[in-house]
């Protein structure tokens, strides 16, 4: 079933990287009279390459800064060895390199860099959470990504093409179809909020394969808007990745239906969430077929304002700020999944509730490595969140200052009122006081477990749980007495 799967993503992709490589080097024009250190010049002169009919314009060697490079149809650009586009900071609007809008059949290839200067785009940096804050709000157009590809279809990204340091999510598609991004190299400073590595929003038929992603924010973060419409087709293959927040995160804009999606072959590593949705969104959409396959995770704690709190996996449907309830998770297969974590799983579907869910040839290790693990940061107990009858179940007073570790991360959430003691909190330290678990289920519905094992390292700590939690919610779940439980409480 998983290699028919596999097979109906593939098709269409291996169909698109023909019709792409139909733009030959043959005429390729080399552009002269780069400089160093004119933006202005260096723009004109890329530009007036990319407008001519069904151009082919390669960068040399050098570094070159840049305003914004727009790429329109039957064009491709290379980056030559040793050619670095370099985002200018407050003058380099939106993006490095644009595709689009409304381009069709682009290539853009490396070996060469896209550099986005974030190490010039801070205001000041915080010990305590160990992060810059960016000079300007992350969504604004002096915040920039590497590359943008907009309302456009049929582009290639590949040979070893490097995007490196953004300022805001470093590859972003909005809007746009038959997109095959292969072998390259997306690299943040581990400091930077907001430069999230992959972000394929709303899109039709888009693949990651063989590609390396270190950033501090999130890894390959999948979205839906509603103006937009839905993300389908969504395929991932041999690819490592390491975030000071979630390796792979859905949402938390999650506005219509996200379908038909396979993470294959994955490593995360050193990260500070592995598998992760953040169903936020109102609507009646629905995140369903996703199949997650063939992956190592190593998650441990982060400081404590980073996204995650060291899951293996955490996904949850709860209220944002809107009074709808967030979209609904169906049909989701975890297969052939190793790894060690500082903290347990999370499977919550609070809103609308989480079914269809299978787990097999599970093996994951709950132990403590990290400098976080043991401080030095608390947390604080979160206020409750409720959906009806269904509540965050904690027992102690908002704001109460808890131990970081086996806490549940379920941010976001609703905004604190003005007189909760929540005020008196870090911002981004609120947590669900919990321990733990190898994973707990939290109105889950059809869930099975086969050949499923978690181990608790010794000796034991005391925020460690057991291995699984069933809430008094969760219906129809097979196979969890099955469940190989090692040291657990």
């Amino acid at each position: 079933m998983l290699v028919g799967t596999l097979l109906n993503f593939l098709l269409p992709l291996v169909l698109l990287a023909g019709k792409c490589a139909g733009i030959t080097t043959r005429d390729c024009v080399s552009v002269k009279g780069l400089t160093t250190d004119n933006y202005t010049t260096n723009t004109q002169q890329l530009q007036a390459a990319l407008d001519k009919p069904s151009p082919c314009v390669i960068v040399p060697a050098g570094d070159y800064p840049v305003k914004t490079i727009h790429v329109y149809s039957n064009s491709k650009l290379i980056l030559s060895e040793g050619a670095k586009l370099i985002n200018v900071i407050n003058i380099t609007l939106v993006s490095i390199v644009q595709v689009g809008p409304n381009a069709d059949n682009v290539h853009i290839e490396g070996p060469g860099t896209l550099y986005g200067s974030s190490d010039l785009g801070w205001e000041y940096y915080s010990a305590y959470d160990n992060r810059f804050s960016p000079y300007n709000d992350d969504g604004t157009a002096p915040r920039t990504h590497c590359l943008y590809i907009v309302n456009s279809n049929n582009v290639t990204v590949d040979k070893g093409l490097k995007l490196h340091n953004a300022t805001d999510w470093t590859l972003r598609m909005d809007n746009s179809s038959n997109i095959v991004v292969d072998d390259v190299d997306i690299v943040g400073d581990s400091r930077f909020p907001n430069n999230d590595g992959f972000d394929p929003q709303s899109c039709v038929n888009v693949s990651l394969t063989n590609s390396r992603i270190d950033v501090a924010d999130d890894g390959i973060c999948p979205k839906a808007d509603s103006g937009m419409g839905p993300l389908t087709n969504l395929y991932v293959h041999n690819v490592s990745i390491r975030s000071k927040s979630h390796a792979i995160k859905f949402g938390s804009n999650t506005d219509t239906t996200m379908s038909n999606i396979v993470f294959d072959n994955i490593t995360i590593w050193d990260s500070n969430g592995g598998m992760s949705i953040q169903a936020r969104s109102g609507g009646n959409s629905s995140i369903e077929n996703v199949t997650w396959s063939n992956i190592v995770v190593e998650t441990r704690y982060q400081a404590a304002r980073w996204w995650g709190n060291g899951e293996w996996l955490s996904i949850s449907s709860n209220p944002r700020d809107l009074p709808s309830p967030p979209s609904r998770i169906h049909g989701m297969k975890f297969i052939n999944i190793t790894g060690r974590s500082e903290n347990g799983g999370l499977l919550s579907g609070l809103s609308r509730g989480v079914s269809d869910i299978r787990f097999e040839n599970i093996n994951v290790k709950i132990a403590s490595w990290s400098n976080y693990s043991n401080g030095p940061e608390p947390c604080c107990a979160t206020t409750k969140v409720c959906v009806g009858q269904k509540c965050y179940a904690h027992p102690l007073p908002t704001g109460t200052i808890i131990p970081c570790m086996g806490s549940r991360d379920y941010r976001p959430t609703p905004t604190p009122s003005s007189n909760s003691s929540l005020k008196t909190c870090p911002r981004g330290h609120d947590r669900v006081p919990a321990k733990a678990d190898g994973i707990y289920l939290e109105n889950a519905h059809g869930v099975s477990f086969t050949n499923v094992t978690f181990e608790f390292a010794l000796p034991r700590q005391d925020w460690y749980g057991t291995c699984i939690q069933i809430d008094q919610w969760s219906t129809d779940v097979k196979g969890a007495s099955g469940i190989r439980c090692i040291n657990g409480e």
